[in-house]
């Protein structure tokens, strides 16, 4: 019998211990399973939650509120000297009258904002930079330069909350890395004591298969395929969840999306990064059959 009939025939072997114990089987390849989704889970919320970002950005527009009374001339004037600007693309005027109309029908209060004793609301100018100046130098530039405004009051950048959600996502991508690290350690954790226990299981018949001459190799090959065969079902096992999970959130998401006007679609796992997931699998429950056969076949010799 050549190499590949005696790996494809231990392979099968292997299988089907696996089978014959399929409960305890089951059990060990559920919990790697659970393990592996979970860090799985996190990144594709990441990855959706940087395609939502990137959705939202664009290019930075800024808004400068205008004392209260500013005529409406004086800001025409303001927008005719904003646009002999090089760094400024397009200015545009709304009065405090039109500021109300606006948030009448944002807001949904109607004729409750009539009660007012007077109108709160500045005029403003809405700023967007031309498309070379969307740097953070150029834009905090011209924003220090729109507060130089007399009759401007405050500069707000639309995009600053962004900044903020970017740098939370920046958190969150760390706390997801360190969490996969210590998941896949569990992993590591989890096959090499099912490994330990199988070898335990198997003592005497390794004795026996020592004393007629078997090699290392020949004994170590069937716990290798069982580490690496748990390790692919249970990657397997966790791209299912994966998917289930996000098919149930998908609604809620979209639901959130769609009350800020986001045009945004959920994504599932790619085959990229099904790929690595499956070979992530395979590769830890390898690695932790190595390690448990390398520390406890070396103490069963036969007597």
């Amino acid at each position: 019998m050549n190499w590949f009939e005696q790996n494809r025939s231990e392979l099968v072997a292997s299988l089907q211990r696996l089978l014959d114990n399929s409960f305890s089987s089951f059990m060990s390849i559920a919990v790697v399973a659970i393990t592996l989704s979970l860090p799985t889970i996190m990144q594709v919320v990441v990855g959706n939650a940087e395609r939502l970002g990137q959705s939202w950005e664009g290019r930075p527009q800024l808004s400068v509120f205008l004392a209260p009374g500013t005529t409406e001339s004086r800001g025409l004037e303001l927008v005719l000297e904003l646009q002999g600007k090089l760094e400024i693309a397009q200015v545009e005027f709304i009065s405090a009258d039109q500021a109300m109309q606006e948030f009448k029908m944002l807001s949904g209060l109607g004729s409750a904002v009539e009660l007012l004793p007077n109108n709160p609301l500045p005029p403003s100018l809405l700023v967007l930079p031309d498309s070379e100046f969307v740097s953070a130098e150029a834009t905090a530039l011209l924003r220090t330069q729109l507060q130089e405004i007399p009759e401007a009051e405050d500069v707000q950048l639309d995009l600053e909350w962004i900044q903020r959600f970017n740098s939370m996502l920046n958190i969150v991508r760390r706390g997801a890395q360190i969490v996969s690290l210590l998941l896949a350690l569990t992993v590591v954790l989890t096959v090499s004591n099912m490994i330990r226990l199988a070898i335990s299981n198997r003592k005497e018949e390794i004795e026996i298969i020592k004393l007629i001459g078997g090699s290392d190799a020949f004994v170590r090959r069937p716990f290798l395929y069982q580490g690496f065969l748990t390790g692919l079902a249970g990657a397997l096992l966790a791209a299912l969840i994966t998917y289930a999970v996000l098919l149930w959130m998908s609604g809620p998401i979209e639901q959130l999306t769609d009350l800020y006007g986001a045009n945004f679609e959920t994504r599932g796992l790619s085959i990229h990064s099904l790929g690595w997931l499956i070979l992530a699998g395979a590769g830890l429950g390898l690695f932790a059959s190595v390690l448990s056969v390398s520390q406890h076949l070396k103490n069963i010799e036969p007597r």
